[in-house]
């Protein structure tokens, strides 16, 4: 059984990832029932096994409308947005660990989640919100069900929620919720193994049963058929997803000084395509005259499919991402690959992206802190675009290879728990 209420939001970036655990799963004979959250409860019958659906009473969760997609959807009005991040910080001080866990006690109690978790050979769950572990524990516990838990980043590492970086009553009341709930698990995955690494220096015993499997990108990808083009010519560089982060601190100026610096004796567009802000849309558009004087434009496109994306990524010279996590390797970077061009990441050198960079030539770390460092990468990233170079598809970050790794730690854990 898998805990996973944002399982029907095809757009949720967790989808991304049970959508593959299921798949794993599901090609191994094993079949597998999903706690999703829906507007209506019911069961329904699949390829892989069963999808259960319990309401949530606060309609976090659910496939959002498609309007959000359309160019004359207007970002939020400036103070209705502080309204919510105030309603937000109120709901995540009264509900430990989110607002999700009022889904989460529903969902672990109701009657038809009881029968199939009593068919079950194991429960697993994977976060983000950390809520589906509340569930997930609950139900493993009370039928003596080994539990497993992705936890895809860190919980108290890097935490993505204000309120555990600002409370220290918060970080208690959670850090205790976390470490009863991986001692109780027999496997524990997560995204990097620098996510791995600070999770065993704070706590050391789940160092055995720890495994990192990261992202990967789609299955059967084949890198687009990239063509020679002229010298000089006008480069259009693309920036696709938010620029500030609810998990680090990121500024606007840590992406574009380094651009503006290292840009200069090239021309073209720099594309911004998301769901911005109303505060990063004016960060832009701030920057847009001392870019216009190096002769670049900044043009900013509203939010599209994920699909869309991808066949934007694909006609793009060059990709641009920023990254201040130490441990977090941004999704965008998987759908990124599948381009074959150049990915630039405005990064702490010393970070998981930094790392990685170390064995990935495709990817151009420039380090936003040190503008010697930046203008040089920069300089390299803008002369691979120029020369249209193509890179191959990283066998490290593949479908098959994180399979490998998820399927020999989930049938281990199993054994081990029998």
């Amino acid at each position: 059984m898998i805990i996973a209420p944002y399982w029907c939001d095809p757009q949720h970036l967790g989808q991304y990832r049970i959508e593959r655990f299921v798949r794993w799963l599901s090609e191994a004979g094993i079949v597998i029932s999903i706690v999703a959250s829906a507007e209506q409860e019911m069961v329904s019958r699949t390829d892989w096994g069963h999808l259960i659906c319990i309401p949530d009473p606060l309609g976090i969760y659910g496939k959002k409308s498609d309007l959000r997609f359309s160019p004359t959807v207007q970002p939020r009005n400036a103070f209705v947005v502080k309204v919510r991040q105030r309603l937000r910080l109120l709901a995540y001080a009264l509900l430990s660990p989110d607002p999700g866990v009022l889904w989460a006690r529903r969902a672990m109690r109701h009657p038809l989640v009881m029968e199939y978790a009593g068919k079950a050979d194991a429960i697993l769950s994977s976060s983000f919100p950390e809520s589906v572990h509340v569930a997930a524990s609950h139900l493993a516990s009370k039928f003596q069900l080994p539990l497993l838990i992705d936890m895809r980043d860190g919980w108290l590492d890097e935490p993505m929620k204000p309120l555990l970086v600002s409370s220290a009553l918060q970080r208690w009341r959670e850090a205790l919720t976390e470490k009863r709930i991986l001692k109780q698990a027999c496997l524990i995955t997560l995204t990097s193994e620098r996510w791995k690494t600070m999770l065993v220096e704070r706590l050391p015993f789940c160092r055995e049963k720890t495994v990192a499997v990261t992202n990967a990108y789609p299955p059967g990808t084949q890198l687009p058929l990239l063509t020679k083009k002229d010298q000089g010519r006008h480069l259009q560089l693309m920036y696709a997803g938010r620029i500030f982060s609810s998990r680090a601190e990121r500024k606007i100026a840590d992406l574009l000084q380094p651009l503006l610096n290292g840009l200069r004796g090239a021309h073209g567009n720099l594309i911004f395509v998301g769901d911005l802000s109303i505060a990063e849309i004016a960060g832009l558009r701030s920057w847009e005259e001392q870019f216009r004087v190096i002769n670049w434009t900044i043009e900013i496109r509203s939010l599209v499919p994920r699909q869309a994306v991808l066949e934007l990524v694909s006609n793009a010279d060059g990709l641009i991402m920023l990254s201040s996590s130490q441990a977090s390797i941004p999704a965008k970077l998987f759908d990124y690959l599948v381009s074959g061009h150049p990915i630039l990441a405005l990064a702490p050198m010393d970070s998981i992206v930094g790392e990685i960079s170390t064995r990935l030539s495709q990817l151009f770390v420039a380090d936003y802190s040190d503008s010697e460092n930046a203008t040089k990468r920069i300089g390299q990233f803008m002369t691979a675009c120029q020369d249209c170079v193509a890179y191959p598809l990283p066998t490290e970050f593949s479908d098959e290879s994180t399979r490998q790794q998820f399927m020999s730690a989930f049938l281990n854990a199993l054994e081990k728990a029998a």
